[in-house]
């Protein structure tokens, strides 16, 4: 290709990147507004089915508890299962996303681990409502709604027994069974949303240091 070729293709890259569509600054505060409000919503949609159950609670209920009309709640989710859904997909897509920051950071698994009960403690806090309806509700979901947070629920898992599973490779905890000792662990964690009450207790990662000392000592290798 010749300079002159090539001066061409690249004057004509260049006039395709300035043409292409960018966001614009409405547009963007027009998409955050609205995730602003699908937030408000699940977040009162959860403390609705918490209170009074999800088979009891109808989508009028939830307009009124936000303050909108019936109409509007549609425009931003589909149906009631829709909102159960997305609050199951929300926290645990955030709970992975923080273990992937995590592991871009620090190598060690128990620390690794050490950082995954302080997200899942740190969630708990500050979505107490939809972490419960979570772990209450999560058999009303059907078909692909449910297929895939039983899939994330099992990424979930997996990433635990993995973590605990190559500590005990590394020779940092005795041989032990991962799964079970990732089912164990999940235990405590399942009940965390009904007795954890942060405030005026201990923090998030005060409470996952205390309970990762208590159990990760039963587990380490001598």
């Amino acid at each position: 290709m010749t300079s002159r070729a090539k001066l061409a293709d690249a004057r004509s890259a260049a006039k395709t990147a300035t043409e292409a569509p960018i966001p614009t600054r409405r547009k963007q505060l027009a998409a955050q507004r609205r995730e602003t409000r699908r937030n408000e919503i699940m977040k009162r949609a959860a403390q609705l089915f918490e209170k009074n159950g999800y088979a009891q609670t109808s989508v009028g209920d939830i307009a009124q508890h936000v303050g909108m009309s019936k109409p509007t709640i549609y425009h931003y989710f589909h149906s009631k299962e829709e909102i159960l859904y997305s609050i199951h997909d929300t926290w645990t897509a955030w709970l992975l996303s923080e273990h992937e920051a995590t592991c871009a950071r620090i190598d060690d698994p128990l620390e690794q681990l050490r950082e995954l009960f302080v997200a899942f403690l740190e969630v708990t806090k500050e979505r107490r409502a939809q972490v419960r309806v979570f772990f209450a509700h999560f058999d009303e979901l059907k078909g692909d709604y449910r297929k895939r947070i039983e899939e994330r629920r099992q990424e979930l898992s997996n990433t635990m027994e993995s973590l605990i599973a190559r500590a005990v490779a590394a020779g940092k905890l005795r041989d032990v069974d991962s799964r079970l000792a990732m089912l164990c662990i999940s235990g405590i964690f399942n009940w965390a949303p009904y007795w954890y009450r942060p405030r005026g207790g201990k923090t998030p990662r005060e409470l996952a240091d205390f309970v990762f000392e208590l159990v990760i000592d039963g587990l380490r290798a001598g």
